[in-house]
C-alpha cells in the first residue's frame, strides 16, 4: 500500500494533492453535517422511524466513505514525509492526554457556565450558516440578549 500511496504523490505533487486533500476535507465535513442535522431533525421531519434510521445509516456510510478519502490523503502525505506510525500515534496519544487534562480543568471551574458558552457558540454557527434553530436554542439567544440589553441599560444608568 505505501508504494501505491507514493505513486500517486508523486505523479500529482504535494501542492496539487493539497488543494485535492482541502475537497476530501470539505467533503467529510458536509457529510457530518448532514449526519447531524438529520439526527437533529428527527422529530420534525420523520414519522416513520425505519424510514430515519435508514437514513442514518446511510448517512454514516457517507462518513465512512469521506473519512477513508481523508485518510488515503494524509496517508500519502505520510509516506511522502517518511513519517512513522508509531511517530504518529506517540504524537496522537500526548495530543490526546492534553485535550483530556483542558477537559478536566474546564470540568473544574464552572461547568454551567461553559455549557452554555458552547451552546451560544453552536448557535452563531447556525445563525452564521443560516441553519434553523430549535425553540430551545431561540429560548437561550432570547434570553442572552435580554441579558446583554439588561447589562448596557445598567452601563448607561451609572454614566
Amino acid at each position: 500500500m505505501n508504494n501505491k500511496l507514493l505513486k500517486i504523490i508523486n505523479y500529482y505533487g504535494v501542492k496539487p494533492q493539497l488543494k485535492y486533500m482541502q475537497t476530501e476535507m470539505y467533503e467529510l465535513i458536509e457529510a457530518i453535517l448532514d449526519f447531524e442535522n438529520c439526527n437533529d431533525s428527527y422529530n420534525e421531519d420523520y414519522d416513520d422511524k425505519e424510514l430515519f434510521v435508514d437514513k442514518l445509516q446511510k448517512l454514516r456510510g457517507h462518513i465512512g466513505e469521506e473519512l477513508a478519502d481523508m485518510q488515503v490523503m494524509l496517508s500519502q502525505f505520510q509516506e511522502h514525509f517518511l513519517i512513522s506510525d508509531e511517530y504518529i500515534e506517540k504524537i496522537k496519544e500526548q495530543k490526546v492526554d492534553r485535550q483530556l487534562k483542558r477537559i478536566e480543568e474546564e470540568n473544574k471551574t464552572n461547568a454551567f457556565e461553559n455549557a452554555y458558552i458552547r451552546s451560544l457558540k453552536e448557535i452563531i454557527y447556525k445563525l452564521h450558516n443560516n441553519i434553523e434553530l430549535s425553540t430551545p436554542e431561540m429560548l437561550t439567544l432570547k434570553h442572552s440578549i435580554e441579558e446583554i440589553e439588561g447589562k448596557d441599560e445598567s452601563i448607561k444608568n451609572k454614566g
